[in-house]
């Protein structure tokens, strides 16, 4: 959540926090390790008009033009893997935040629930695997077109 200081802050801070956890509760099995990335982009709706949306993101939902010419509001939601990692990514129309502005949701949720390691050098080699493959679906999911807005 805002403000988003990087991912080697955010990792310090959770391995910091995970110390003093173990310090007081003693080591645990994990579970799930998960990273989750709620990403709201907002495109002005000058640049939406008679486009589609898939200009800009590529995970969306496409209609058969005999059922309509234009997508209103949609929510979409895939579950996925990519290399062993388990990728819940949903994609969806939300209250715009800006004015004259269209603002999408895309989140994405990478884990692993199997096979966990408790050593704490693997813990935070698959919590980098799972950043990579956050980042590898956001840019997967999204075109040249909203990447430049980026800029």
């Amino acid at each position: 959540m805002a403000p988003y200081e990087g991912w080697e802050k955010f990792v310090s801070t959770v391995s910091a926090n995970y110390d003093e956890f173990t310090k007081i509760a003693g080591r645990r099995t994990l579970t799930r390790i998960a990273s989750r990335y709620i990403n709201r982009l907002d495109i002005p709706t000058e640049e939406l008009e008679g486009v589609d949306v898939l200009q800009f993101l590529r995970f969306g939902v496409a209609m058969p033009d005999e059922m309509s010419k234009s997508i209103g509001p949609f929510s979409v939601a895939a579950n996925f893997s990519v290399d062993e990692v388990k990728v819940l990514a949903q994609c969806a129309v939300i209250a715009p935040a800006l004015l004259n502005h269209l603002s999408f949701l895309f989140d994405i949720d990478a884990f692993i629930d199997k096979d966990i390691s408790p050593h704490k050098d693997a813990i935070w080699a698959v919590a980098e695997r799972l950043h990579q493959v956050k980042n590898h679906v956001f840019e997967a999911g999204i075109t040249d077109r909203l990447r430049e807005r980026f800029k």
